[in-house]
C-alpha cells in the first residue's frame, strides 16, 4: 500500500483507493485473517488493532485534501531508479502549503534527497512525519520527528530504508487516542437460543461458509426461532474446493474439552452436523480442521475427522477419516431431535436424544471452535445451541516445555517491556516461564508471544508485544505438538536444535522436529 499510493499515481495517474476490507472481522484461522486497515477477530470483547496499512494511508490522507492536485514536475523515483523508493508532492487549494510523500520500501540503505521549494509555494517551515514498516512497534507509526528549516526554499533529508514519510507545510495531524479493550477469551459455558437474532441475519459470533445461516420462525410445531439454513441449492463456487456443503463456526480457538450440543429439525432426507474442535482451515476452504458429529434422518450416525491434505503448489483437499459410527432408530423428518458431541482429552462421545450412542479415541485436534452444518443444501434448522465446559477447561499457567530435553519457553530477563525476546533456557520454574495459555494465545506478564512485525517469512524472530487480538499472537496447537502460528502459518522453532541459554525463538515451516515441539501448561 506504501507503494501503491505514490506509484499508482506515478505510473498510472490513479487517485483513488479503495481498500478491502477497511476492518478484517475474521477469525484468526481464517485465510486473509490478517488483512485489513484495522484487526478485530474478538467481537466478545471489542479488542481491535490498527494495522500499518492504516498509518502509511494515514501518511496521504492527514495531509491532503478532496481538491488537492498533484504537482507533476515534483513527484518520481528517487536518484532515478525504482529501487530508492517514490516520491510524490501535492499542493492545496490555496496554492501555498503543500504535501510531499516519499515511500523508501525497496531501499537497501540510508540516502538523502535536497529539496527546492518554488512557484509561490510556501518556503516555511517543514513538518516531518513517518512511519517506519519495519518496526513492531506502534509508537513508529505515524511519528513526528524534528521539523526541518528551509534555508532560501531548500532543504536536506536523510531517508532510511522501509519508511513513509510526509513533509508538509501544513499542521493538526496526529494520532488518534482511542484504546482497544483488552482482549478476552470467551467464557464457557456459551449458549443462544437464537430468540434475541433477528429475523433473516446472522446470530452474532457464527461464521458461515458455503451456505447461509440465518433466523427463521421454528418449523414443526416449536415456538420461537431458531436457526435455519437458507440454501436450497449449492452456490456457484469460483474456487476449486472439493467438499460443497454449508456450515458455521463460532466460539473461541482455545476451547479444548467441551460439549457443544443442538437440537436440530431435519426438513428434507440428509444429513445435519455438530462440529466440535475446528481449527485451521486452508486457503479458499480447502480443507478443514475439525471433528464433526454426523446424524442422518435414516438414524445414521458417524464420528468423523476432517483435515487438510496438501496437494501441491498452494492447494490443499479436504481429507475425512470415519473413528466410529453406527445406526439408531430413524430420526425421520420434520421432527425435532437433540444431539451432542462431547471431547475430553482424546475421547469423542456421540449423544442423540441424551443416550449415548457410541465413543472414539483421537488426538489430532486439542482445541478449536465449535459449529454446525449439513452435509448437503437442505433448509434444516437448529436451536438451542450449546457448548459446555468439561473438565480442566483452562486457560491454564505454567510452563511451556520444548521438545528438547530440560529446555523450556522463557521470557528473557523476565520482563513486562515489548520487544523482548522470546528464548528457551533451562527449566527452572521461575517466574519467567509462567505462560499463560488461553484464547490461543500465550501470555506472560501482561504481553503476547508475538511474531515481530506480523512477518511470515521463515527466520521471522519471536518475542513479546502488547496483546492486540492479531494473528500474528495466535498459535494454534498440531497433533505433533507444534504450534502453528495464525498469520504466518509456521511453526515456533528453536533454530538449528540449539540448546544454549538465550536461544531467540523464530517461526519456520512446519516440519515436526523436536525443536519445533512444545508442551502446553
Amino acid at each position: 500500500m506504501a507503494r501503491a499510493v505514490n506509484r499508482g499515481y506515478l505510473d498510472g495517474r490513479m487517485t483513488s483507493f479503495i481498500n478491502w476490507p477497511v476492518i478484517g472481522a475474521l477469525y484468526p484461522e481464517l485465510d486473509f485473517s490478517g488483512d485489513g486497515m484495522g484487526i478485530a477477530q474478538q467481537p466478545w470483547s471489542g479488542n481491535f488493532n490498527i494495522g500499518k496499512t492504516t498509518w502509511v494511508t494515514a501518511q496521504t490522507t492527514q495531509f491532503t485534501q478532496p481538491g488537492w492536485h498533484y504537482i507533476d514536475s515534483a513527484g518520481g523515483y528517487l536518484g532515478g531508479s525504482r529501487s530508492n523508493g517514490s516520491y510524490v508532492t501535492l499542493k492545496s487549494t490555496n496554492d501555498t502549503d503543500y504535501s510531499t510523500v516519499i515511500e523508501t520500501m525497496d531501499a537497501a540503505a540510508p540516502q538523502t534527497a535536497t529539496f527546492t521549494v518554488r512557484g509561490g509555494l510556501s518556503t516555511g517551515t517543514v513538518h516531518v512525519w513517518a512511519t517506519d514498516v519495519n518496526s513492531p512497534h506502534g509508537s513508529d507509526y505515524l511519528k513526528r520527528l524534528p521539523d526541518i528549516t528551509p534555508d532560501s526554499g531548500s532543504f536536506t533529508v536523510t531517508l532510511d530504508p522501509g519508511h513513509v514519510y510526509t513533509l508538509t507545510t501544513t499542521t493538526g495531524q496526529g494520532r488518534g487516542t482511542a484504546a482497544s479493550p483488552t482482549a478476552t477469551g470467551l467464557a464457557l459455558p456459551y449458549s443462544d437460543t437464537f430468540e434475541t437474532t433477528p429475523a433473516g441475519t446472522s446470530p452474532k459470533y457464527f461464521s458461515d461458509m458455503n451456505g447461509a445461516f440465518a433466523a427463521q420462525p421454528c418449523a414443526d410445531g416449536r415456538a420461537g426461532t431458531c436457526l435455519q439454513q437458507m440454501a436450497p441449492t449449492a452456490p456457484l463456487n469460483w474456487t476449486h474446493e472439493d467438499y460443497h456443503a454449508p456450515y458455521t463456526m463460532a466460539g473461541d480457538s482455545s476451547w479444548a474439552n467441551y460439549t457443544v450440543s443442538a437440537d436440530v429439525d431435519l426438513r428434507q432426507s440428509g444429513t445435519a452436523e455438530l462440529l466440535g474442535r475446528v481449527g485451521g482451515q486452508a486457503k479458499n476452504n480447502e480443507g478443514l480442521d475439525a471433528y464433526h458429529l454426523q446424524v442422518s434422518d435414516t438414524g445414521a450416525w458417524s464420528i468423523v475427522k476432517s483435515g487438510m491434505t496438501y496437494v501441491g503448489g498452494n492447494s490443499w483437499n479436504w481429507s475425512w477419516i470415519t473413528l466410529a459410527s453406527g445406526t439408531v432408530a430413524a430420526l425421520g423428518t420434520n421432527t425435532w431431535h437433540s444431539i451432542a458431541l462431547t471431547m475430553q482429552g482424546s475421547t469423542l462421545t456421540a449423544a442423540i436424544d441424551d443416550t449415548e450412542v457410541g465413543t472414539a479415541g483421537d488426538s489430532s485436534y486439542a482445541n478449536g471452535r465449535a459449529g454446525l452444518g449439513i452435509t448437503g443444501y437442505q433448509t434444516d434448522q437448529f436451536d438451542d445451541f450449546s457448548v459446555a465446559p468439561g473438565a480442566d477447561s483452562g486457560p491454564h499457567v505454567g510452563p511451556v516445555a520444548s521438545g528438547l530435553a530440560g529446555k523450556c519457553l522463557d521470557d528473557n530477563a523476565d520482563t513486562a517491556a515489548g520487544g523482548t525476546i522470546a528464548q528457551i533456557w533451562d527449566c527452572d520454574g521461575g517466574a519467567a516461564q509462567a505462560w499463560t495459555y488461553g484464547n490461543g494465545t500465550v501470555m506472560i506478564n501482561d504481553k503476547c508471544l508475538n511474531v515481530t512485525g506480523g512477518a511470515t517469512a521463515d527466520g521471522t524472530s519471536v518475542e513479546l508485544e502488547s496483546c492486540n487480538g492479531s494473528s500474528s499472537q495466535q498459535w494454534i496447537p498440531q497433533a505433533d505438538g507444534s504450534l502453528k502460528g495464525g498469520q504466518s502459518g509456521r511453526c515456533l522453532d528453536d533454530p538449528a536444535f540449539r540448546t544454549a541459554n538465550g536461544t531467540e525463538l523464530e517461526v519456520w515451516d512446519c516440519n515436526g522436529g523436536a525443536n519445533q515441539r512444545w508442551t502446553l501448561p
